[in-house]
């Protein structure tokens, strides 16, 4: 199948693939949010996803499961926030979900880019040497949702590259998934906010572990900083409202 040029290429696919091929919902509905709250709630569950205040910046990171950091464009993006309600034809998995988002986002936003390498100092979330606490949920199907407070997660049926994803938008660098761990899993973590943005290496009087040290006792997870080739998603074009519904 060949792709239109400056469209997205990601893990070896077309980004949007010529009509009749790409994968649609069955109906959306894209509202913007005026709203002013600096709140914003997604719930992708039996074929659906209903978005609340979302930032476009964020749904195009879900879409194509990157970091915010990971993408250029313009500096609106992560200004203008949406509501949006799309129901699939049908109990959809995820993967397919995330492919009738980035089908959305190219008709209703009229999104194309391309992708650059960038090295970059990063975070990449590893196991411990004893090894990961966590158990896979040992289910092919499923709602992932995290659902964070000040100085706690809680993450169900989520893959450990969303929960790097998540990490990212709480420490200071980007994290990048290294544990070689498939599946999803179910977990909580819990730290004292006041140690959050200090280094992994660095002491503290905080009375609580600071996140790097409750991610290493609580899940046996930890963060590494190293220096990794990025890629970028650059937006070539965009609209900053939406085609009608």
């Amino acid at each position: 199948m060949q792709c239109r040029a400056a469209l997205f290429l990601l893990a070896g696919a077309c980004a949007f693939p010529q009509s009749g091929d790409r994968l649609a919902f069955e109906v959306a509905s894209v509202k913007p949010n005026r709203s002013g709250s600096g709140s914003a709630d997604s719930d992708w569950d039996n074929g659906r996803i209903l978005c609340v205040n979302m930032p476009l910046k964020r749904l195009i990171a879900q879409a194509y499961e990157i970091r915010e950091d990971q993408i250029s464009g313009p500096d609106w993006l992560g200004a203008e926030r949406f509501d949006i309600a799309a129901k699939a034809p049908g109990e959809t998995h995820d993967d397919d979900l995330q492919k009738m988002l980035r089908t959305l986002l190219a008709d209703r936003f009229q999104l194309t880019g391309h992708r650059e390498a960038r090295q970059a100092r990063v975070y990449a979330l590893v196991t411990v040497k004893e090894g990961s606490k966590l158990k896979p949920d040992n289910q092919s199907s499923g709602g992932s949702t995290t659902n964070g407070t000040r100085g706690a997660l809680t993450a169900q049926h989520v893959s450990m590259q969303r929960f790097a994803d998540r990490l990212s938008r709480m420490v200071e660098l980007p994290v990048v998934d290294r544990t070689g761990m498939p599946g999803t899993y179910t977990f909580q973590l819990e730290w004292d906010p006041a140690a959050n943005r200090l280094s992994p290496d660095v002491s503290t009087d905080a009375q609580g572990p600071s996140i790097f040290t409750a991610m290493q006792q609580q899940l046996g997870l930890r963060l590494e900083s190293r220096k990794l080739p990025v890629e970028i998603l650059v937006i070539d074009h965009i609209e900053r409202e939406p085609t009608g519904n």
